[in-house]
C-alpha cells in the first residue's frame, strides 16, 4: 500500500538589502563606522557622507530638528519622473521625456 502525506514548510527569504539592514542595525558606533569604511573600500561606487544634525544652526530658535524633515510631498519634477517610469514607451522616448522634464 502506498503511503501519501503532505508536509507544510515555511521559509523566510530575505533580500540582500534586508540582510544588510539587519546586519547594520546590530552594529554599534565604531563597529558601524568600520563596517561602512570596509564597504566603501570594497565598492568604490558607494559614497558615504556624514551629516551632523547638531552642527546645523537653524535661523529660528524654536525650530526643532524633526520639523526640518521634508513633509513627504514630491516636487513637480519628481511626480512627473515617477509617472514616466511606469509608462511603456521606447528607451529613446523615455530619455527625451526625461530631458524635457
Amino acid at each position: 500500500m502506498v503511503k501519501v502525506s503532505l508536509q507544510l514548510e515555511q521559509n523566510i527569504k530575505l533580500s540582500q538589502m534586508q540582510r544588510l539592514t539587519i546586519q547594520m542595525m546590530t552594529l554599534h558606533g565604531q563597529e558601524l563606522q568600520e563596517f561602512l569604511h570596509e564597504q566603501v573600500t570594497e565598492n568604490p561606487l558607494l559614497d558615504i557622507r556624514y551629516h551632523d544634525s547638531k552642527s546645523h544652526v537653524s535661523k529660528e530658535v524654536n525650530e526643532k530638528p524633526i520639523e526640518a524633515v521634508k513633509d513627504g510631498t514630491d516636487s513637480l519634477e519628481e511626480m512627473l519622473m515617477k509617472e514616466l517610469r511606469v509608462q511603456t514607451v521606447s528607451r529613446k522616448m523615455m530619455i527625451a521625456a526625461g530631458l524635457v522634464i
